[in-house]
């Protein structure tokens, strides 16, 4: 397993800093429960624990975490020096043993003016990097909405999408069902000092959004969609730190010089390499498999007519039977590897990357909510597509004050530039081949008819013809069985393959990034420049994920109603 790889699950950590000392290894004991629970369910997957080390809560499960052995990430809302301000006694003395330790990666969130330092401002980015970045939320809360920003309600109702301010909050018990699958909250209940409940139980419970507003449901079982979505992202995982594919050449997004503008320029690279791998590959095996189909129907439609018209012997039936059997064996073993569906989702999480690659570059890494997206395209109701929902929270990287003219350059040359040729010369390609196959269609045509007019008048000829021990009309017959046969094949893989969809995807995308370069030719301005870039990322990721869902659909037909 790669330990330079931003891929991971993140347990993001939201809770009070007044927790009673009383209740400490009670909450302590439940944190480990749950953190033991959630590392038995991936088995390829790291699982990183995200944390802001404020006292309490912060500093409480960290602590929980490191000694699970668990990866532990500190992203610290200002500076340590400006942030030890919150601290005294024996809190502080955490802090600082946690930022020595060497298990703990540190990093500090920008902050604009050092000298006017605005505390709740830096909160609520800490906030919003864990409602972006955190596929499950760990949350030491108390059930009460205090509306302060950056706060643990906060924290916790904006990663379940539900608005803060809502008047009239509440909370449903129930059992879990097949539509909880957006984002999950375990709170474990932690009364805080001054609560009446101070001396209370500890216990938890799963959360998630009742999709409606201000309302929340409290589940008494782990959602098994939710499940099923971590199993998949797991099993992504295990190819992606395989070896699979990993011969096969991909394109590279990486310049020596993109760590000055994005820190996580190289990590970003190396998962789109992976992940465009692993589509290159299953694409590969999943077009070998269609034509597999094509060639063994090809063939058993000759065996029948040579059976039929040439020679009715038995051995012609045999092969039939066989070519039958071999192609229920490789449609068993296609469904079960789901070839199809892996280059799907992996060429999707690949596109992903490589527009939150160029949007980091260009400094417009925070104008694209990417999760947002995914769900808006509702690509988690898809089964073995679901998992990108998680994946693509590792390309949310932290806030960064770097923006310069040379970010909006290199992704106007290596972006749109490059992916507008390249689409171009896509449509040329497909056009060309596109004309080959009419052209050869017509000559089946009328291969059709001008048989079919000989059959008409030069029937009592064409006895008097032999060839290999046949009459000409029987083997004219045998041939004009085999036109519209070939016709068929090739129209039914021309349909599965999608041929004429992705013609019309590549000319879509080809005008998008060809205007797009156009108006960032001629408009001048990092600001304007920018709002063009965010303007073409989202419509190109908006392309990439609509052609995914549509392809999907095609191999995935529900049956006819009625």
């Amino acid at each position: 397993m790669s330990e330079a790889s931003i891929l991971s699950f993140v347990v993001g950590v939201t809770g009070h800093r007044d927790i009673p000392k009383q209740l400490c290894q009670l909450v302590e004991e439940n944190v480990a429960a749950q953190l033991r629970s959630i590392s038995e369910m991936f088995s390829s997957l790291p699982i990183e624990i995200v944390s802001g080390l404020a006292a309490g809560a912060d500093t409480l499960v960290a602590e929980q975490a490191l000694a699970l052995g668990m990866k532990v990430t500190a992203v610290l809302p200002m500076p340590a020096e400006m942030y030890e301000a919150d601290f005294d006694g024996e809190d502080l003395e955490r802090f600082r043993t946690l930022l020595v330790d060497e298990r703990v990666s540190v990093t500090e969130l920008p902050v604009l003016d050092s000298e006017n330092l605005d505390r709740d401002h830096q909160y609520v980015l800490l906030k919003d990097y864990l409602v972006r970045r955190s596929n499950l939320l760990i949350a030491l809360w108390d059930g009460e909405v205090t509306g302060l920003a950056g706060g643990t309600s906060d924290v916790v109702l904006s990663y379940l999408g539900i608005e803060t301010n809502s008047p009239n909050l509440q909370k449903l018990s129930r059992s879990s069902n097949s539509g909880d699958d957006g984002n999950l909250v375990i709170s474990i209940s932690t009364p805080r000092v001054w609560s009446e409940y101070a001396d209370g139980e500890v216990g938890f419970e799963y959360l998630v959004s009742e999709g409606a507003e201000g309302c929340l449901a409290s589940l008494i079982d782990f959602p098994k969609t939710i499940f099923d979505r971590w199993k998949n992202f797991n099993s992504y995982a295990a190819e992606r730190f395989s070896t699979n594919g990993e011969s096969i050449v991909s394109y590279d997004l990486f310049s020596e010089n993109d760590p000055d503008l994005v820190a996580a320029a190289n990590l970003l690279n190396e998962e789109f390499i992976r992940a465009d791998q692993l589509a290159i590959q299953n694409q590969k095996r999943s077009d070998m498999l269609f034509k597999g189909f094509g060639l063994m129907a090809g063939a058993m439609g000759l065996l029948f007519l040579v059976y039929a018209k040439l020679a009715s012997m038995k051995i012609f039936l045999v092969a039939y039977l066989v070519l039958f059997a071999a192609g229920y064996v490789l449609f068993k073993v296609g469904h079960k590897r789901a070839w199809f569906s892996k280059h799907l989702g992996y060429r999707a999480f690949a596109e992903t990357i490589r527009i939150r690659y160029f949007l980091e570059l260009s400094g417009c890494g925070d104008a694209v909510d990417t999760s947002g997206r995914l769900k808006l395209m509702k690509v988690n109701r898809f089964k073995g597509l679901e998992w990108i929902v998680d994946a693509a929270r590792c390309t949310e990287t932290l806030p960064s004050l770097k923006q310069n003219s040379r970010g909006v350059m290199e992704t106007t040359r290596r972006w749109v530039e490059d992916q507008s040729k390249y689409f171009e010369k896509k449509v040329h390609h497909l056009h060309a081949e596109h004309e080959r196959l009419e052209t050869i269609k017509k000559l089946l045509f009328f291969g059709s008819f001008i048989g079919t007019l000989a059959l008409i008048f030069f029937k009592k000829d064409l006895y008097h013809l032999k060839l290999a021990g046949f009459d000409g009309k029987t083997l004219l017959v045998f041939l004009m069985g085999l036109l519209p046969l070939w016709l068929a094949l090739w129209e039914l893989y021309q349909s599965k393959m999608a041929i004429r969809e992705l013609a019309w995807q590549y000319s879509n995308q080809a005008q998008m990034f060809t205007n797009a370069l156009r108006r960032l030719n001629e408009l001048q301005g990092e600001t304007c420049q920018r709002a063009i870039i965010t303007d073409l990322a989202d419509s190109s990721f908006a392309e990439a994920l609509q052609w995914t869902v549509h392809r999907y659909h095609r191999e995935h037909e529900p049956p006819t109603a009625g």
